[in-house]
């Protein structure tokens, strides 16, 4: 009995002495595979120490020494920690697990943007020309008889009873730019209906009153619609959200340079005032150079718009997802400046003498046509007047933005965007053009000036409507 007790302890003993090379055993051999049999062993060894009787001293220290079983203890040893490190490695202090990094919301940073847009500007606008500028010169009646032009111009109003000899009548008119002549083509007729000539004091003075017949063309006004196309480049930046809030709102700063394309609006327009030409299908042996001959004559306001378009806003953003799609309402106060070029033009030519309807006869009245004496004008009024005004305008704005696709770290968005502006100070613009004509003997003697106002009022209220493309830098870390 006592024998067998002290086989127990020297087992014991065995044990502690090896846990320290277990752990060198585990670590060149982590599977502890090459160790199985020797584990086998130890615990055989260990049965026979308690059941039979004590060994030797000697017996005992072969068996210390003996690798077997040292490689037997290692490999429980071994075991045991092997078993216990598995157990332990997943588990945190506390038993909680590890959870894995999840990436922030768009809607908690800052989040960089870069935009393509392309919008509609619509614009009303109303305008005018209007002129009190009037001409005074001498209106020459010719004669028509034997031999009568040779002579012309001639004296002033001839004397009753000799217009049979007179070449022609002088008549002083003052016209006002604002009308247009209608008729007043006359000369003087020494013959009768049937042919004779007329007897002494049946002769015709002629005063103002014939040839002025005027039909009022000025002021003329008018209104019409603009519609610029703008396209450009916007710039936003978009700041993290409030989470804690429905909608998560965030703000948003945006600036936009843009590129306005647009046609001439004639607003207020008389006429086709192009460039005065005489109409290349009159025969000028069988009609007369009448004012109504001169094509490319009238006048206009117009407007247009300039390229250089800058616009801006600040404003919040709403997000929501829905139809499987990031989606963001974004309200805003949006302004914007333009340039617009006003200008006017008018265009007329002043006929001062009747000529003749059918030519100028040489020789005896009736006879063949020999030579033609073509009316006369004062040269022609051009005034072309132009101004560069800028405008400014504030107002509400909305857009509605769809994330569409990702490529790397940029996200790729789809926007439809509306804006009303406000149009601020003074809508009104005021141009005037000023022509000097020059005497023209015998018709008029000395310098005369004329000016026409063009007049262009923009409306209180401009609309701006679009479509864009924008790159947001919004990277998945």
């Amino acid at each position: 009995m006592h024998a067998r007790r002290q086989a127990v302890l020297r087992a014991i003993a065995l044990v502690v002495a090896a846990a320290p090379l277990a752990h060198v055993a585990a670590a060149f051999d982590p599977d502890g595979a090459a160790w199985t049999p020797a584990l086998a062993a130890a615990a055989d060894h260990a049965q026979q120490g308690v059941a039979g009787a004590a060994p030797t001293l000697a017996a005992a220290t072969r068996t210390v020494g003996a690798p077997p079983l040292l490689a037997a203890v290692g490999m429980q040893a071994t075991g045991a920690v092997g078993m216990q490190a598995t157990a332990t490695a997943p588990t945190l202090p506390g038993g909680a697990e590890a959870a894995p990094e999840v990436a922030r919301d768009e809607t908690e940073r800052w989040v960089p943007s870069l935009a393509f847009t392309s919008t509609l500007l619509g614009q009303e606008s109303d305008g005018s020309v209007s002129t009190d500028s009037s001409l005074t010169y001498k209106y020459f009646v010719r004669a028509q008889g034997t031999a009568v032009a040779t002579n012309f111009p001639a004296a002033p109003n001839p004397p009753v009873g000799s217009c049979e000899t007179a070449v022609a009548s002088i008549v002083e008119i003052t016209r006002f730019l604002s009308e247009d002549k209608q008729g007043g083509l006359a000369f003087e007729n020494p013959q009768t209906s049937n042919g004779n000539l007329k007897l002494p004091g049946q002769c015709r003075r002629y005063t103002a009153s014939v040839f002025n017949h005027p039909a009022t063309v000025l002021p003329v006004s008018g209104s019409g619609l603009a519609l610029n196309s703008i396209m450009g480049l916007s710039a936003e930046v978009m700041s993290p959200g409030l989470q804690f809030i429905p909608g998560r709102p965030r703000a948003f700063l945006h600036g936009d340079v843009n590129a306005a394309f647009g046609f001439q609006r004639d607003v207020a327009k008389q006429g086709v005032p192009t460039a005065p030409r005489l109409d290349a299908n009159i025969d000028p042996t069988t009609e007369t150079f009448a004012e109504s001959n001169w094509l490319g004559t009238g006048s206009k306001t117009s407007s247009q718009i300039n390229t250089l378009f800058f616009s801006g806003g600040l404003g919040a953003a709403f997000t929501l997802d829905a139809f499987e799609r990031r989606l963001r309402i974004k309200p805003s106060v949006e302004y914007m400046h333009e340039s617009l070029t006003v200008s006017g033009q008018f265009l007329k030519v002043l006929r001062v003498d009747t000529g003749q309807s059918a030519g100028l006869q040489i020789g005896v009245p009736g006879g063949p046509v020999t030579s033609f004496l073509p009316s006369l004008f004062l040269p022609a009024i051009q005034i072309q007047p132009s101004r560069d005004q800028d405008f400014h305008g504030v107002g509400p704005g909305l857009e509605l933005e769809m994330d569409a696709a990702r490529a790397g770290p940029v996200v790729l968005s789809l926007f439809l965007t509306g804006t009303a502006y406000k149009m601020l100070g003074d809508l009104a613009v005021h141009t005037e053009g000023t022509q000097v004509i020059p005497a023209t003997p015998p018709y008029t003697t000395t310098d005369q000036s004329v000016s026409v106002q063009f007049d262009y009022n923009i409306h209180s209220w401009s609309y701006r409507g679009g479509a864009g493309l924008r790159f947001r830098w919004l990277p998945e870390d």
